[in-house]
């Protein structure tokens, strides 16, 4: 099934060629980071291309523009102000644009699970693409496989400055039976190593699908199919579907996979906050314990009026550091709103954004937006999460006006997430998300290794690196995550740690930049962060980003160097 052009094709192709790219050859192909034009179906069917054949409509198998990354337009904001001890991003080079798009990187054969045994839950960049392990010789920037949309469109890039700038891998098509491609690999790549519900599924169909449809699908598959409904955000209509006895998963999904039904399918993937052991509870704490400055006289509080989103556990809006916070909730395990029960996770990352009592928020003037998409769970026997609930979360997010949207939680690569997460940037809205807690030698975890996402992770009082901290280029910043006092359930005070609780203080700032400059857009934002943060002594950028974040700094700068 494919669908219509929805425009010139030819002028597509001719924005992407004078947008700078080179042609990929045929032995090896780079990918670059490719959206449609708006006027064309988010769902738009793909096809994948092996080196040597020839898939679709491309006779010679080269498109114009895929192989080279645009620079950053917004290279010259890293230069306004000067550099408080952070990494550079001369030239304005992003970062590395290779990405191995076929490969499944769980749990190392022999190696320790991290000490909570739950946060090793991604692939590095496998979004599920992929067919078996790509081979890519050393020091190469190119990958030996290449995604083809079903129509001609404009190739073009979101630009990611610095640390957070790596290619973000196409989403995963629709089986179209190309040549070369099997739906069991393409079903293999969505599943292996990779967190997931084992009897469920998401389903995307046309807004148009009528009931029949449903009933029909269900009979076909010996399935239980419920309406998510429309993640208005990305532009999808999400049907899930359970598993009746007897069913085989993947034998399910490859099958779907193929049915003209459906647009597409994937797995309902698993999340979890990251978090550290539990922290111990403390008495209150002396007036303004935060990493948050001292408030100026006469002067709005940090992030007033902003709307800021916590996707979490349920937040205690009743604590004294968060009384009057809360403007909005949403539960998005019932998709309704009303009352849920707080736990620790959502009101310790709500206290260190909003807190304003005793604790210093970072931006304790903003407007919060509570969502509820993790609780726990009997399946999982933890507190979690699965791609529905969060996708249902950031756009209950969206329509209630977010300006930024925190996200102190990691998972596999999702086809599903990502779409919204790519929808939500070109909404400008800030998407803050912590690095992981699995350790140095971890896979990118997600929602944080999307280069749309400030990938934040966590240091101590000596400003030194969380230990469990996850390592990578695409780590942005960090900030104060170890060991910092924050809001508990039931009105009381408790310790925490993790890069959770680092991504929470960084959002607050995010806020605190858009008080004072509305307009300013993702990159300006991430631009402000990067330039004004300070270096970790000996610490490499994998590990530290462009350093430890500087409120007071990133506000000057903003004020400074942004327009009104």
């Amino acid at each position: 099934m494919t669908r219509g052009f929805h425009g010139g094709w030819i002028a597509a192709a001719l924005l992407a060629l004078f947008a700078g790219g080179v042609p990929e050859s045929e032995a090896a192909v780079s990918v670059s980071r490719m959206t449609l034009p708006e006027s064309c179906s988010s769902a738009m069917p793909a096809m994948l291309r092996l080196p040597g054949r020839t898939v679709g409509r491309f006779p010679s198998g080269r498109l114009p523009g895929v192989g080279k990354r645009p620079g950053p337009p917004s290279k010259n904001i890293m230069s306004v102000a000067p550099k408080a001890g952070g990494r550079a991003n001369p030239a304005g080079k992003t970062g590395s644009t290779s990405t191995n798009l076929g490969s499944s990187a769980g749990t190392s054969p022999g190696r320790k699970p991290d000490p909570e045994g739950r946060h090793n839950l991604g692939s590095s960049t496998n979004l599920g693409m992929g067919i078996g392990n790509l081979d890519r010789k050393p020091g190469s920037s190119r990958t030996n496989l290449a995604v083809v949309p079903g129509a001609i469109a404009a190739v073009t890039a979101f630009a990611i400055v610095g640390a957070g700038g790596v290619a973000r891998p196409p989403i995963a098509p629709r089986f179209t039976g190309a040549s070369g491609q099997e739906p069991g690999e393409v079903a293999a790549a969505l599943l292996d190593s990779k967190r997931h519900r084992p009897r469920e599924l998401l389903i995307e169909v046309s807004g148009g699908t009528s009931d029949e449809v449903k009933e029909s699908l269900a009979r076909d598959y010996g399935a239980v199919i419920a309406e998510v409904g429309e993640i208005d955000l990305a532009g999808v209509r999400i049907w899930h579907l359970t598993l009746g006895p007897g069913r085989n998963l993947r034998q399910t999904l490859t099958a779907l996979l193929q049915d003209s039904r459906v647009l597409t399918a994937q797995p309902n993937y698993i999340y979890t906050p990251v978090q550290g052991p539990a922290g111990k509870k403390r008495a209150p704490p002396r007036d303004g314990a935060a990493l948050a400055p001292p408030p100026q006289r006469n002067q709005p509080p940090a992030g007033a009026g902003v709307k800021l989103a916590i996707i979490d556990t349920c937040v205690e809006g009743s604590h004294d550091e968060l009384q009057g916070s809360i403007i909005s909730s949403f539960n998005a395990i019932e998709q309704a709103s009303g009352n849920c029960k707080p736990e620790n996770h959502g009101t310790a990352v709500a206290s260190l954004i909003a807190g304003h009592n005793k604790l210093r928020g970072t931006a304790k003037g903003a407007e919060i937006l509570s969502a509820q998409a993790f609780s726990f769970t009997a399946e999982e026997n933890e507190v979690a999460a699965t791609s529905r609930e969060i996708a249902l979360s950031m756009d209950w997010a969206s329509k209630n006006g977010a300006q930024v949207m925190n996200l102190s939680f990691a998972g596999p690569a999702d086809p599903l997430i990502e779409r919204v997460v790519a929808a939500a940037y070109r909404k400008s809205i800030g998407l803050v998300a912590a690095a992981g807690n699995a350790g140095p030698s971890s896979p990118p975890l997600y929602p944080a290794a999307y280069p749309e996402v400030i990938a934040v992770t966590a240091t101590d009082g000596k400003r030194e690196i969380y230990g469990a901290a996850n390592r990578g280029n695409y780590i942005s910043v960090s900030a104060r995550g170890v060991d910092v006092l924050t809001a508990h359930v039931d009105n009381t005070y408790g310790m925490e740690s993790g890069t959770s609780f680092a991504a929470a203080e960084v959002s607050g700032v995010v806020a605190s930049l858009l008080e004072k400059r509305p307009k300013a857009g993702p990159e300006e934002i991430r631009a402000a962060l990067q330039n004004t943060a300070a270096a970790v002594p000996g610490v490499d950028k994998e590990a530290a980003g462009f350093g430890i974040v500087n409120p007071q700094a990133a506000v000057a700068f903003v004020e400074t160097s942004l327009p009104r």
